[in-house]
C-alpha cells in the first residue's frame, strides 16, 4: 500500500495517514507533501473566494467567518515563506 502511494497511484486515506506517523514518526504533510500542497491549495483558494462574498456582509456571523478565513490566509502564506526541508 505504501509503494502505491508513493507513486501516486492511490491517495493515503486519514488511517493511513494517521498509521504513518506512528510508523515513521513524521506527520502526514512531511509524509505526504505533494497531496498536502494540493489540499492546502484548494482549501486556501476556496477560503479566499469566501472572504470575498463576505466583503461587504458586516453581520457578527460574517465578521466571524472573516476572521477565520483570515487565518486561514495568513496561515498559508507564512507557511509559504518558511524553509522547506
Amino acid at each position: 500500500m505504501i509503494s502505491r502511494i508513493e507513486r501516486g497511484k492511490r491517495a493515503p486515506s486519514l488511517r493511513v495517514a494517521i498509521a504513518c506517523k506512528v510508523l515513521f514518526g513524521y506527520p502526514p504533510h512531511h509524509i505526504f507533501p505533494n497531496l498536502y500542497a494540493e489540499v492546502e491549495d484548494g482549501v486556501t483558494r476556496r477560503a479566499y473566494v469566501m472572504l470575498q462574498k463576505l466583503e461587504h456582509d458586516h453581520s457578527a456571523a460574517a465578521e466571524q467567518k472573516k476572521v477565520l478565513l483570515e487565518g486561514v490566509l495568513k496561515r498559508s502564506i507564512q507557511g509559504q515563506e518558511e524553509p522547506h526541508s
